[in-house]
């Protein structure tokens, strides 16, 4: 068993320059897949792994959740590189050499995955005493979904490996996946669906649902500015206008109020890149391949959009919930909140209509080499999403005893910027910035269980 070590006491991953470059330019001003760009799988024994907090010991000490991989039987989990198995970095089953990795272009990626998919191989030991583990992406948080093993040959089991649970019960080691799931794998309402949003339905601008925050206002206008698109653009509008507008506690942290501010005007960044990727044509660009200008430019400053801006809301959110004195209590302007569902609007209650995706969903797979890729609009930080499988987040089924690999080939699950010379600096020989681990999700529970929030 593994516990993910804390990222900023690691020592940096050197990478290589291209070898037009010799300067020493800061990673995060010059690298062409910014930082917090991918999604590496990970596994874990207590759903979120190192994006969730576990108490270690009886007396409550609070640490990571633990992590499959190094086990001293056999380690259960292995990563790949090239096509061979990495057994000499850090981890000692290719996690650290793997992970970085995520960082390089797309042509990088397609040229490598042309030869040598780049995947993780998972073989839960024939009598293990559990039943359920977890997969999620080792960057983002919120992405976790279920593994069920089934055919175990021990006499008997229990859900969550009793081994790994430290000062954890069966039931608050489930509990924390529970928090994941209300948290950040809500329903898709049937017009966030059409939009390609989350969370945005109850700021619909139709005529029967407009929004009593933003009745009056405008933040589109003009003859085309009411076809499906310019809806959903003013939806996350009225949205961010709404979130934005917090009270701010006397001698409240200015940082705080900062962050209160920036999460909801990242999250209408996040939804406008998301809408676009939803509803753009290749008729709104100049032809394909006139760099920098054309549809596949596009496509790539959105998901940078999306997966940047999602990581530093985390890191702003984690660090609201870590500094509760600084922070002082904070409430919205407005009414009408929480958001996301019936609200008070200006003609009345807005009943959302569900829409089709599918979160959570049992699925068999047919093979044992599992495709996964990246879905941006199946919640506010994405999901996984498994060829053969209905939905996102689907709940696998696996068999004890049987290796499975989850290929990461797919583009969607690493870096989607072409490699180009950026306009102020070259590339450069540099240290990959240590990731720190957020917590939110252990903290969320106890709080709701305290009856405190943020």
């Amino acid at each position: 068993m593994r516990h993910a070590p804390t990222r900023a006491a690691a020592r940096p991953i050197l990478q290589p320059c291209p070898a037009f470059s010799h300067s020493h330019v800061p990673i995060w001003l010059t690298h062409p897949c910014p930082i917090h760009r991918y999604h590496p799988v990970g596994f874990a024994y207590i759903a979120g792994g190192a994006h969730t907090e576990c108490k270690q010991d009886t007396a409550g000490t609070l640490g990571e959740c633990p992590e499959l991989g190094g086990e001293a039987a056999g380690t259960t989990i292995q990563y790949y590189v090239d096509g061979v198995a990495v057994t000499g970095d850090e981890s000692g089953f290719g996690l650290d050499a793997y992970e970085p990795l995520f960082f390089n272009s797309q042509g990088w990626w397609g040229e490598k995955n042309t030869a040598n998919a780049y995947k993780v191989t998972l073989k839960v030991p024939a009598d293990a005493t559990y039943t359920k583990i977890y997969y999620f992406c080792h960057i983002h948080a919120g992405m976790s979904a279920e593994i069920e093993i089934t055919g175990s040959t021990a006499a008997t089991t229990t859900k969550i490996d009793a081994a790994n649970l430290g000062g954890e019960t069966e039931a608050t080691a489930l509990a924390i996946f529970t928090g994941i799931q209300a948290a950040d794998q809500k329903a898709i309402e049937a017009n966030d669906e059409a939009c390609g949003t989350y969370d945005v339905t109850a700021f619909d601008p139709d005529s029967n649902s407009k929004h009593a925050t933003c009745s009056g206002k405008h933040f589109l206008c003009g003859a085309g500015a009411n076809d499906v698109y310019g809806k959903c653009l003013k939806a996350v509008d009225c949205k961010m206008h709404h979130d934005m507008a917090v009270s701010v506690a006397s001698g409240a942290s200015k940082f705080a109020t900062f962050a209160r501010q920036m999460i909801p005007h990242h999250q209408n960044a996040v939804s406008m890149a998301k809408v676009l990727t939803k509803h753009h044509t290749a008729a709104d660009y100049p032809a394909a391949g006139t760099e920098d200008q054309d549809m596949a430019f596009a496509e790539d400053l959105a998901r940078n959009i999306i997966n940047v801006q999602n990581r530093q809301t985390q890191q702003m959110t984690a660090w609201l919930d870590s500094n509760p004195t600084l922070s002082g209590a904070s409430t919205q302007c407005y009414d009408d909140t929480p958001i996301g569902k019936s609200v008070k609007t200006s003609v009345g209650s807005h009943k959302v209509t569900a829409g089709a995706m599918e979160s959570g969903k049992g699925c068999t797979p047919a093979a044992t080499t599992l495709k996964m890729k990246w879905n941006s609009h199946a919640s506010e930080w994405g999901a996984y999403e498994i060829d053969g499988c209905g939905g996102v987040n689907p709940k696998l089924e696996l068999v004890a005893g049987t290796e499975y690999t989850f290929d990461q080939s797919d583009a969607s699950n690493w870096c989607a910027t072409r490699p180009r010379v950026p306009r102020l600096a070259l590339y450069c020989n540099r240290a990959l910035p240590s990731h720190t681990p957020t917590s939110q999700y252990g903290s969320l529970i106890r709080a709701q269980s305290t009856g405190t929030t943020r």
